[in-house]
């Protein structure tokens, strides 16, 4: 009788302004610049459908009470939670209706990450806040029914700042602080977790080690040049800038003044992969395609460049400007950095339009966060401002960091449209420590590693610094 009625229940339907480095790499030299990131079973899912329907079979409850599991059939609503704000392991209280008394049958997350489920009724939920979360709305989810709650505010614990490996303008490889760097500007890790630096007036690309031992990768002089070969007594570069790793582990690199993208096998060979006739290409990233991304600063572009090096222009006109739209009505001002997300969306650092933009799949455009106004703003997406933000990166669940070149900070973008503030302070300098006084000097790039801290390439300081926050 229960397949019956299933059947029937299915029939009826129920189922050009200000220009920051790196564009004139000299700037950073200057002395007044120096000072200046289901559990639900099949017996559940049969319940609900004969509930759906009025009815399961003899003795039912043609009234449509709990669910199997004890998950009610309304829709969950979640109409206020306490605390509004917390640290990491907060117990918090959405206060609601809809909840199932099974508490692992109602699925919470904060920012996609989720939330321990401590105690359930059909009115409450008692929740502990994942580290590293975020702020933003809770998601209560019941039987594949969602509800938000109001916004939660995430209080950072500990965030600490350290230098990981540099210390002074130079040329040296070493260990931590002895080590010298000249401008270091892009990032990357590779497969092992070893972290590959762009070090742009010293035209290599270095190696650190987890543990800051220095050491050069490729490039076999300091001064400036274009050849391509082996990597240590051959290979030469002008003012490398973004680095990405493709999935066979060669190292992209856009050479900026160069107007050239480069690419250096594991074995550190150096080929030149495309010269399509970029005007200082910065930030590169892949797709899960395998197609290359290049912010083509110069030409106010981002482009794509397919395995066979063949380039199409993926948005942006090619003349100066801020506007939204599909592929080339889009315009940027000088963008600089880009990273992909998991949903499979890119998003830009535009640097001189003080903003972080969004690109999806098919190429359109839009203003992800920041505006007009003050320099400096954390809040909502719309409120929140950037100075000259430089380059960004992208966790696993969707939190982008931006490296806010002008404000000197370290700044964050939860997926639920939260900006605050990870580290960092003006006036420009340098210090390690607790990341409300930190201080960077021009910062450039970012990258995660894989135990979720940050590496910062802090360019007028010439060291690499290292960001571990709760």
């Amino acid at each position: 009788m229960a397949g019956a009625a299933v059947a029937a229940c299915f029939e009826r339907g129920v189922g050009a302004s200000l220009r920051l480095p790196y564009g004139d790499m000299t700037m950073i030299k200057s002395p007044s610049v120096r000072a200046s990131r289901m559990l639900t079973g099949l017996s559940v899912a049969l319940a609900l459908s004969l509930a759906a329907c009025g009815g399961g079979g003899d003795g039912g409850d043609a009234g449509g009470g709990a669910g199997a599991g004890g998950a009610p059939p309304s829709d969950p609503v979640v109409s206020a939670l306490a605390p509004t704000h917390g640290q990491a392991g907060t117990e918090v209280t959405l206060t609601g209706s809809g909840f199932s008394t099974v508490p692992s049958e109602n699925v919470v997350t904060l920012n996609n990450m989720p939330c321990t489920v401590v105690a359930a009724s059909a009115t409450e939920l008692k929740v502990a806040i994942p580290a590293r979360a975020g702020s933003g709305a809770l998601q209560v989810t019941v039987l594949a029914k969602t509800a938000q709650s109001p916004t939660f505010t995430y209080d950072l614990s500990s965030v600490t700042v350290s230098t990981l490996a540099g210390s002074e303008l130079g040329y040296l490889d070493d260990v931590g602080t002895t080590a010298r760097f000249n401008a270091p500007t892009g990032l990357a890790y590779g497969a092992a977790g070893t972290l590959y630096v762009a070090d742009a007036l010293n035209n290599r690309i270095r190696i650190v080690s987890p543990a800051g031992a220095v050491s050069t990768f490729v490039g076999s002089a300091t001064a400036p040049g274009y050849v391509d070969g082996d990597g240590l007594s051959l290979a030469q570069f002008y003012n490398p800038d973004g680095l990405a790793f493709d999935a066979s582990g060669n190292l992209f690199v856009a050479d900026f003044n160069n107007n050239s993208i480069r690419k250096i096998s594991p074995a550190g060979f150096v080929s030149t992969f495309s010269t399509f006739g970029f005007s200082g290409p910065s930030g590169l990233a892949f797709d899960k395609a395998g197609n290359l991304y290049v912010a083509d600063k110069g030409h106010h572009q981002i482009l794509k460049v397919d395995s066979r090096a063949a380039v199409t222009v993926f948005a942006g006109s090619g003349t100066p400007g801020l506007a939204d739209g599909a592929g080339t009505a889009a315009q940027f001002q000088f963008p600089t950095g880009l990273t992909f997300c998991s949903d499979g969306s890119l998003f830009v650092a535009d640097m001189n339009n003080h903003r972080i933009r969004k690109i999806t799949p098919a190429g359109v455009v839009t203003t992800h966060a920041g505006g007009i106004g003050l320099p400096f703003a954390d809040g909502s997406l719309t409120e929140a401002r950037f100075l000259f933000p430089r380059q960004l990166a992208c966790d696993g669940e969707g939190k982008l960091f931006v490296v806010d070149t002008g404000n000197e900070r370290i700044r964050m973008i939860t997926p639920s449209g939260v900006v605050n503030t990870l580290a960092g302070t003006l006036p420009a300098g340098f210090a390690d420590g607790d990341g409300a006084t930190a201080r960077f000097s021009l910062p450039q790039y970012i990258a995660i590693a894989t135990d979720g801290s940050l590496v910062v390439s802090d360019g007028a300081n010439e060291r690499i610094r290292k960001i571990v926050w709760r």
